[in-house]
């Protein structure tokens, strides 16, 4: 007797537990539908095409970040033809205005503001008495200018020094700007044009020799732009106009443009 009902009795607790596990279940899959469609989103990666010059500071912004961000750097004007041809991108990060100017006209942009502001220098590993000594020197890197926004400055500059036509024989392209601070250091080159924040990061190999002044080329803007309406990239657009992002972009060299809204 006491054994059949020591039996009835782990039967019992068995039925129990079966039905607790079950109520758990429904439970925890009730929880995940119900949660806010906002928080499953942010989980999401999005990809972020920037400027290769922000290499370092995207590095450190992905890890600071609290969601998975994919970032594709390049040059600014290879970026933006990938962008029209379809690539995925949902945030674009560019160092010239031009290209996110082209891609509004093309309806490809939901808003944009400008966000840093940057310097034109030329780098080597040997002083210049003045910026008319590298006529006299050997090759001269600059980035493509159809393509690559330091190069299209560099051109500028360099022309309006009056010193662009007669360096034809010395200078070659880069296909953005951080290929041409590569050739410097490497030696491939003896001099380059970079932004003043390119330098800073390769202080230990190379160093700044001449800094273009105002007014020889245009100001030097990196204007960001939101490309959709998800709510994960327009979170990671006003990610980057916060504090924690300036102390980066600052500590990096560039000037943060507060509230530059276009």
């Amino acid at each position: 007797m006491c054994k059949k009902n020591f039996q009835k009795v782990l039967v019992g607790i068995m039925m129990l537990m079966l039905v607790l596990a079950a109520c758990q279940s429904k439970s925890a899959e009730e929880t995940k539908n119900n949660a806010p469609k906002e928080e499953v989103q942010a989980m999401e990666p999005i990809t972020v095409s920037a400027a290769a010059s922000l290499k370092e500071t995207m590095n450190i912004i992905g890890e600071q970040y609290g969601s998975p961000v994919e970032f594709n750097m390049g040059g600014s004007g290879t970026l933006r033809t990938q962008i029209e041809s379809g690539a995925p991108a949902d945030v674009f990060i560019s160092a010239s205005k031009e290209h996110v100017a082209k891609l509004e006209d093309k309806g490809l942009v939901k808003e944009s503001q400008d966000l840093l502001k940057n310097k034109l220098v030329i780098v080597g590993k040997k002083d210049l008495a003045s910026i008319e000594d590298v006529l006299n020197g050997g090759k001269f890197a600059i980035g493509e200018p159809e393509s690559v926004p330091a190069g299209k400055y560099a051109k500028e500059a360099l022309t309006n020094l009056g010193l662009f036509d007669k360096m034809q024989d010395k200078i070659v392209l880069g296909s953005d700007v951080r290929n041409v601070l590569e050739w410097v250091k490497s030696g491939e080159v003896d001099y380059g044009v970079v932004y003043k924040t390119d330098a800073l990061v390769a202080k230990d190999d190379v160093k700044i020799v001449y800094e273009f002044e105002d007014g020889t080329h245009k100001d030097i803007i990196y204007p960001m732009a939101l490309l959709n309406d998800k709510p994960e990239s327009k979170q990671f657009y006003e990610y980057i106009k916060g504090e924690e992002v300036k102390k980066v972009f600052e500590e990096y060299g560039y000037e943060v443009i507060d509230g530059a809204n276009k």
